[in-house]
């Protein structure tokens, strides 16, 4: 069904997502964060999406926010997946784990944040908005 506030999701860990329709509020051209509670059943192997705008390619998509196949946390933005902007510290499987990125265009950084702490503060980050 339709989620209302108050509500959650439970995933399986297979095939399970939100899909929301393409709208103007979700091109980013100011700052953001984005936030969860994950709890992954493993790491490695594949990318796993936490958040994600998808456009049918993976390194044009204008934006996403998930684990890579090395653990980290990563931010991708339009043409960078290749050389994603990543944290510091992998994520544990089967513990529950919130996770948030801060991307602050006025300074070019990513913040990367593990259970409300630090972990990752990434200089020099030039966003591009041109594809959302």
């Amino acid at each position: 069904g339709v989620a209302a506030s108050g509500q959650a999701f439970q995933f399986d860990g297979v095939d399970d997502y939100i899909s929301v329709p393409d709208h103007p509020s979700l091109n980013i051209t100011n700052q953001f964060s984005f936030d969860a509670w994950i709890k992954p059943n493993a790491i490695g192997g594949t990318i796993q999406s936490i958040i994600h705008k998808r456009n049918g390619d993976y390194l044009d998509d204008p934006y996403g926010f998930g684990i890579l196949a090395n653990g980290r946390l990563a931010f991708v933005s339009s043409g960078d997946a290749a050389v994603a902007t990543q944290s510091s510290s992998v994520i544990p499987a089967g513990v529950f784990t919130h996770v948030a990125v801060v991307v602050d265009f006025n300074a070019n950084t990513v913040s990367f944040y593990i259970n409300g702490v630090l972990d990752n503060l990434v200089t020099g980050y030039t966003y591009n908005p041109t594809a959302n």
